[in-house]
């Protein structure tokens, strides 16, 4: 999202712009879109916290114009390295729950997997 070019006076009116016409794009060819945005980079909080919604930078209108969020939490160890404790963050589903679920990354083939349990 924030590599999308348009034409505003300020950050916030230009994501709110290409949100809005994403939707349209979306909702007028009847197919699924997925959008990438970054996450606010934490300034004096744990590196490990959780992101929900509102981490995404300027997420107002993100937030609103989605039909579904997904954020990717991979908290690391005292030496910067993951921990293994991945999990997707569904923190918006308009036709379902939200939830936190347990996934293992293949740093190989860049993929999460279901984490079975045991």
């Amino acid at each position: 999202m924030q590599l999308i070019s348009a034409n505003a006076p300020n950050e916030r009116e230009r994501i709110t712009k290409i949100s809005s016409q994403i939707r349209a794009l979306a909702k007028d060819s009847g197919v699924p879109i997925v959008a990438i945005s970054q996450l606010n980079r934490p300034k004096d909080r744990n590196l490990n916290e959780r992101p929900n919604k509102f981490s995404m930078k300027e997420s107002g209108s993100l937030e609103n114009d989605a039909n579904t969020i997904l954020l990717i939490y991979r908290p690391m160890d005292d030496f910067g390295r993951p921990t293994g404790d991945d999990e997707i963050v569904i923190a918006k589903q308009r036709s379902g729950p939200v939830s936190n679920e347990k996934v293992r990354f293949d740093s190989k083939t860049m993929t999460f997997f279901e984490r079975t349990t045991g």
